[in-house]
């Protein structure tokens, strides 16, 4: 019978062995999948970084290209100035001024057309040095582009002109889109050929504004998003008929800006109603102390600048002092100098910033193991008969890196003239501007809002309906037109917390809708809880006030506790120290809970 048993106990050890081998083998695979993960992320992202450097960097070039120009035609304004110019001559020399400036713009608007397209060119090498093979995504929106150019089929006609400027600018700009696609297209460029822009009101545009929306009105307290917390605020008869939502936005399908589309500068020929607003500065620049070479306007109601020539300018992206630029300024509330969104300047002698150039590259890794749900038996059949099944995992293709290019140098003039002052070019947080990844693909968020204006849609009794995917960005309208739903987040009818008893503040009965005039979710006090309160708080059964002093009292006990305990010898003693408020700060205790009390206010969910 021993000899049995012994028998039966044969190759136990074995088996756990094989299970050892087994589970060693999985662990193999998954850290060699999680090892090529990483090595791929970090190939897309350095990809992703060279060619948006390599985009910016061009397009520093081309803005410095088109600056210089600008001066070749301020030296016009200056020879058919009546003090250089003979004055029986002045008019032949305008005649001839106009002519070549007429030229140099020419020559800025291929620039303009083409400069970035070299950028594009830069950017795809850049990527594939670094790994990245091309996209059939990213070549198909280039042939896409490509076609557009000649016939829009939106409107049955091209939105281009044939000629910009006296340049004739279709047939060098799509031969140089086909030799792109032939080279291969390995990152996503940022450009502007289709969809819109310029949206308002700016939270239609915004996608994760109606997930706010339906995540408050389903999910409780989710009312921190920036353009929900400003709706939620707003009288109830903003929400009355159609114009709270009617967008307004440019169709850019329909509106050219008259320059590579991908890439942009965003500069334009200037218009001579903007030239007045900036002529007199002008002329402070050109002229000096005792000389005047151009005449001022006040004297000589027809300017011999608007007469002789035109200047390459910024639009209002790029240029410091308009609504829309985006720095670096110098401004004291500049989120630049402020920290918040870098850690510190760029570098301290930066002081303005132009065109920007945004890349996104993909990567598809094979891998070994691929986590799954689970499958059924004719699935798994399925997918084995497949030879070829996907086992591959890919990687980016969601964010990229975006550069801006800068001068170091100096301010550009106080007019919006492109100046040749480039001469860095930088990697900056993407948040920090907004890009327009290049696609020729509509967002659904788009799709909607053209949905809304085209058919004068009345959101309640929506015809047609809207388009498929988009239901829910319905729904979030038709959500924000309930007041109840809007007093749940802020209730305009709230007096305020300072007018209620702290006691009430740790409870419920003071919240809308309990209490039809209390506070929404983001008026409320915002109670936070401690895990390891001051023994003095639990002990209290009315409120307990902490403030700065009164936790330096107690931590210093427990300093002296601790320090007593080492000089004992005691095992195992640990110093414990309890949080201690800003010196502008009171804690309000009431056991385990607490409200801040900050410069006599207290705070609320959307102040926190």
């Amino acid at each position: 019978m021993m000899s049995t048993k012994t028998n039966n106990n044969s190759g136990q050890v074995l088996i756990v062995g094989i299970i050892m081998i087994l589970i060693m083998l999985l662990a193999i695979f998954i850290f060699f999948d999680v090892h090529n993960i990483i090595r791929a992320r970090m190939k897309v992202e350095t990809a992703e970084q060279s060619a948006a450097l390599a985009a910016a960097r061009w397009q520093g070039e081309s803005l410095n290209l088109i600056g210089e120009m600008n001066l070749l035609i301020a030296n016009e304004i200056i020879l058919a100035s009546p003090l250089v110019a003979v004055p029986e001559t002045t008019q032949i020399e305008k005649t001839k001024a106009k002519a070549r400036v007429k030229s140099i713009n020419e020559l800025q608007t291929r620039v303009s057309f083409l400069g970035p397209l070299v950028g594009l060119i830069a950017a795809q090498q850049a990527a594939k040095n670094n790994g990245l093979s091309p996209q059939i995504g990213l070549e198909t929106d280039i042939a896409l582009y490509h076609s557009s150019i000649e016939d829009d089929s939106l409107n049955h006609e091209s939105k281009y002109p044939d000629k910009v400027n006296g340049f004739l600018w279709k047939t060098p700009y799509k031969k140089m889109l086909q030799d792109i696609y032939f080279a291969g297209v390995a990152v996503r460029p940022s450009g502007n050929a289709n969809g819109i822009e310029n949206v308002n009101p700016r939270f239609l545009a915004d996608p994760t504004f109606y997930d706010a929306v339906l995540n408050a009105r389903f999910g409780g307290t989710v009312w921190c998003h920036y353009y929900l917390r400003l709706l939620v605020k707003k009288p109830d008869d903003y929400f009355i008929g159609k114009s709270w939502y009617m967008p307004d936005f440019v169709d850019i399908r329909r509106h050219f800006i008259k320059q590579s589309e991908i890439y942009s500068l965003y500069v334009k020929l200037d218009e001579a109603s903007e030239y007045n607003s900036y002529y007199d500065k002008f002329v402070h620049l050109l002229n000096r102390p005792g000389i005047n070479l151009l005449p001022d306007r006040e004297n000589n109601s027809e300017t011999i600048t608007q007469d002789v020539c035109r200047f390459f300018v910024y639009d209002e992206r790029y240029f410091p002092n308009r609504s829309s630029y985006n720095g670096p300024d110098l401004g004291a509330n500049s989120m630049w100098r402020q920290g918040a969104w870098l850690r510190r300047d760029l570098s301290p002698n930066i002081v303005f910033g132009g065109a920007i150039a945004y890349a996104e590259g993909v990567a598809n890794m094979g891998v070994v193991y691929k986590f799954k749900a689970p499958e059924t038996r004719k699935n798994k059949f399925t997918r084995l008969a497949d030879k070829e099944h996907d086992t591959s995992e890919t990687i980016g293709g969601d964010y990229g890196n975006v550069a801006k290019v800068f001068s170091s140098k100096y301010l550009p003039i106080e007019v919006p003239i492109v100046a040749p002052v480039f001469d860095q070019v930088s990697l900056i947080p993407s948040t920090m501007h907004s890009v327009r990844p290049f696609s020729m693909s509509i967002p659904l968020v788009e799709l909607f809002i053209k949905y809304l204006a085209e058919y004068d849609i009345d959101i309640h009794n929506p015809n047609p309906n809207p388009p498929a995917g988009t239901e829910y960005m319905l729904q979030a309208l038709q959500i924000m037109t309930d007041p109840d739903f809007r007093r749940r987040g802020y209730n305009v009818d709230f007096p305020g917390l300072e007018y209620i008893d702290l006691k009430l503040l740790f409870g419920d009965s003071y919240k809308y809708p309990n209490n039809k005039n209390g506070a929404g979710w983001l008026q409320q006090a915002c109670v936070r809880y401690m895990a390891k309160p001051p023994p003095e708080a639990l002990k209290s059964k009315n409120l307990y006030y902490y403030d700065a002093q009164t936790a330096e009292t107690l931590n210093a006990e427990l300093r002296k506790k601790y320090d007593e305990a080492v000089k004992n010898n005691i095992q195992g003693v640990v110093l414990e120290q309890y949080m201690v408020p800003e010196n502008n700060e009171t804690w309000i205790f009431s056991g385990e809970q607490y409200l801040v009390l900050r410069n006599g206010k207290i705070l609320d969910n959307e102040n926190d």
